[in-house]
């Protein structure tokens, strides 16, 4: 079908350029009508610069079309971004920016990292984070785009979304998270849902007789009451009193550990699963019987996933940072984003008997994203790592995507791609050092204590400092706790 439509349509161009034609057919004509706001939607990432026209395109990662401000008017319209490359050192021509750009703009601009030898320009999905184009994030810029008064961001919008989250993250069978994100958007097909849709529809419940809601089928009737009469010290007929179906379910998903939650849940599929067998087969289990049967189905589901146990977060080092073992070192980075306007880089090593060897810390203006952020202070250690010779690393960092883009190569189109290649790069200077390869590794912020503490320092540097004879000041009790638990 692609290639049909692009012979018909679009022969000698590709399809963001693709016009609507003569006589266009119905597929065709729907394909076109969202093209222009998708095409707002892409940006380049600079590599060479010989594609990109410095005052029409969107370039500049951090400011949605927000383009550079022109101040001389003599410059040509055509000015591409590759006459402000200095090929000589690889780097951006910094008089150039100075005479074209005001202070803001030039900032943003120089944080744009640049390859040497330099890479072809590139197109960039602006809504996704790994700047990949998909259809389920152009149909959420669409949507967004259709419904500009729906703000995403109040509470209740996000109270819901940590809800369906959540659920889709519940080690249960997919059809009981369909189940649930049916009771939590208030469409389970009990009596009065069915009958606001089917006029002669039934709307009693099967078991009792009375007009059959949401919160009367799941706990209201005198049939499931008795189900969770032993259950009743743990608040299950008090949490949303008064209220639908929908908010008890949703108060009661709250107040509930991730042990409980999903005892909780299976125990609700199976009250619903006995109530449509009784309702169309005509089968009924007693009350008392449902419990037992829910959390031994729970149980055998989890075993048959290999799930030993219900909680669902992963157990931290309950003793934070871990020397590395012996004859090797460990560095741990970290960024953050400062009050006074800025990011914060900051890296530690340590070696086998947990002794300091150095650290890198400082601040850079402007912003990015955290996880460009955190490359960054990547690049910085690993730097200072290979200039004194200390290999056999061990990386370990709290960002979770930037590690898993290391360890395991995932595809990324961003800007980010670029500073992950450069930490590659030293990384492979490092290992031929040693012959050892570095190791990627995440830690929770707990095990990462001192590198979050030098890339907070609000204001305390305005560049990238190094300490190798003794540590800074600000970090010298939480060096000496981490160590003191190993003697």
């Amino acid at each position: 079908m692609a290639r049909v439509l692009k012979a018909r349509y679009f022969p000698r161009c590709d399809i963001l350029n693709a016009k609507i034609g003569n006589n266009p057919s119905y597929i065709w004509r729907s394909l076109v009508k969202p093209k222009d706001e998708i095409v707002d939607g892409f940006r380049w990432r600079v590599g060479d610069g010989e594609s990109i026209k410095v005052w029409d395109d969107w370039w500049i990662p951090n400011t949605r079309k927000l383009l550079p401000v022109q101040q001389d008017n003599e410059i040509r319209d055509n000015l591409r971004v590759s006459s402000l490359i200095d090929r000589d050192n690889g780097w951006w021509d910094i008089p150039k920016l100075r005479a074209l750009f005001f202070a803001n703009d030039q900032t943003e601009i120089m944080k744009i990292p640049l390859r040497n030898p330099p890479t072809n320009d590139i197109v960039v999905w602006s809504e996704a984070d790994n700047g990949i184009y998909s259809v389920k994030t152009a149909y959420r810029s669409l949507w967004q785009n259709e419904h500009p008064s729906v703000d995403e961001d109040n509470s209740e919008s996000q109270r819901l979304k940590s809800y369906w989250r959540k659920i889709w993250r519940l080690p249960v069978q997919p059809k009981v998270k369909i189940f649930l994100w049916r009771i939590s958007r208030d469409i389970l097909p009990v009596g009065t849902n069915v009958e606001s849709r089917i006029e002669e529809a039934p709307s009693d419940c099967p078991f009792c007789g009375l007009p059959e809601t949401q919160l009367h089928c799941l706990r209201d009737c005198d049939w499931t009451r008795r189900l969770w009469q032993p259950c009743s010290d743990n608040g299950i007929f008090k949490q949303g009193e008064g209220f639908s179906g929908r908010d008890w379910f949703l108060n009661s998903f709250e107040s509930h550990s991730n042990e409980n939650l999903q005892r909780f849940c299976a125990i609700l599929w199976f009250i619903w699963k006995e109530r449509c067998n009784h309702m169309f087969n005509n089968k009924k289990l007693e009350a008392e019987e449902i419990i037992p049967k829910a959390l031994d189905w729970l149980s055998d589901y989890l075993q048959a996933q290999g799930t030993v146990s219900a909680n669902m977060n992963h157990p931290s080092n309950p003793q934070g940072w871990r020397p590395p073992p012996s004859g090797s070192f460990k560095m741990n980075s970290d960024a953050g984003v400062l009050r006074l306007n800025g990011i914060g880089l900051g890296c530690v090593l340590r070696d086998w008997n947990e002794n300091f060897l150095g650290a890198v810390a400082g601040k850079e203006s402007g912003t990015c994203r955290p996880v460009e952020a955190e490359a960054r202070a990547l690049v910085a250690g690993l730097r200072e790592a290979n200039r004194r010779g200390w290999s056999a690393l061990i990386v370990e960092s709290d960002c979770m995507k930037l590690i898993q883009m290391l360890d395991k190569g995932e595809e990324d189109r961003t800007e980010l791609e670029i500073w992950c290649k450069e930490i590659r790069e030293l990384a492979s200077i490092n290992e031929a050092f040693s012959g050892k390869k570095v190791e990627w590794a995440f830690v929770p912020r707990k095990s990462n204590a001192v590198a979050h503490c030098l890339a907070h320092l609000d204001g305390s540097w305005d560049q990238i400092c190094i300490w190798t004879d003794s540590p800074p000041y600000s970090i010298r009790s939480l060096l000496e706790a981490e160590k003191a638990q190993f003697v």
